[in-house]
């Protein structure tokens, strides 16, 4: 796109900035909230998958931009710019991708519920103070004093601790009209502008000064959730909104707290995504083979993807 196109199509003259005011006006005042959400929700899904398919060479691409749109801009900008503007490839410092911070740490007890055990650990409250993360055995947590109800599907090597974004919380507390604490969803670290979805499976993180975590998997919906949150169709609300969080494995031992940064300092070429590796297991088998090529994903999905992929 040349720098001609680009002055005819910028938003601050004329007749540009009349038609995204009139745009923006006529859909706050025409176009019902819930619609305007899943429109957003729609386009930002379709972007997620444009960026899924991208490869280097094409992130490499630009094109001129009207500068005086924003201080964002610059007058010659790549793809890879706007994802980064979009908030799709977070922001680097040297090596390391610098990403957010632990709002909270989150553990509890077991406590009676509906259950294949008749009791489950999915009712996490914060904890004040630092707690030790540590590699668990089979079907234990990997946090000090933090339960796991049903060992087959939660804890262990490959599950050990499971992180859920602050910001996705807050969507689902509009969309669920109700408020929604951290731990809520049986996270163990409720994480601020962390981008969990956009994590790439094997995708390291440094945790404050001495914890590194691993992402292995997403997590799946199970009846015990769908109990927890009383809400029907749960699982498949859930599901369509694809947004699962991450279980992490422990690679460094050490201790963590709220408040502690996050960031990404290893992560592979593969592209496959937390949320992408979701929507492979449970809507979308046609990423299946992408998936089952991933040796950093938990053991048991991996086996399940290459059965599945060899029919």
């Amino acid at each position: 796109m040349g720098r001609g196109w680009a002055r005819l199509l910028n938003a601050d003259t004329k007749p540009f900035d009349a038609v995204n005011f009139v745009g923006s006006w006529l859909d706050g005042s025409v176009m019902p909230r819930g619609a305007t959400v899943v429109l957003c929700d729609c386009t930002i899904a379709a972007l997620h998958r444009r960026f899924d398919r991208e490869d280097e060479s094409s992130l490499v691409k630009g094109h001129a931009v009207p500068d005086s749109v924003g201080p964002f801009f610059r007058e010659f900008m790549t793809v890879a710019d706007l994802y980064r503007f979009l908030g799709l490839i977070p922001r680097y410092v040297g090596n390391v991708v610098a990403l957010g911070h632990v709002l909270s740490v989150n553990a509890g007890p077991l406590r009676p519920m509906l259950a294949r055990t008749g009791h489950s650990g999915i009712d996490k409250r914060p904890v004040d103070g630092a707690v030790r993360v540590e590699v668990p055995e089979y079907g234990r947590s990997g946090l000090e004093d933090d339960s796991i109800g049903e060992p087959e599907d939660h804890g262990g090597h490959d599950r050990a601790v499971y992180a859920y974004a602050r910001e996705d919380l807050d969507w689902w507390q509009a969309e669920l009209g109700r408020p929604l604490r951290s731990g809520i969803f049986g996270e163990n670290l409720t994480l601020v502008g962390v981008d969990v979805t956009r994590a790439v499976i094997g995708e390291r993180w440094s945790v404050g000064p001495e914890l590194v975590l691993e992402v292995s998997a997403p997590r799946t919906p199970c009846r015990t959730f769908a109990a927890w949150m009383e809400r029907e169709r749960w699982i498949l609300t859930f599901t369509r909104r694809g947004v699962p969080g991450a279980y992490l494995r422990v690679v460094s031992p050490g201790q963590v707290r709220a408040g502690d940064a996050v960031s990404v300092v290893h992560r592979p070429d593969h592209g496959v995504t937390v949320g992408l590796a979701f929507r492979a297991i449970m809507t979308e088998a046609e990423h299946l083979p992408r998936l089952a090529a991933v040796d950093e994903l938990a053991a048991d999905l991996l086996a399940s993807a290459r059965r599945r992929v060899r029919g």
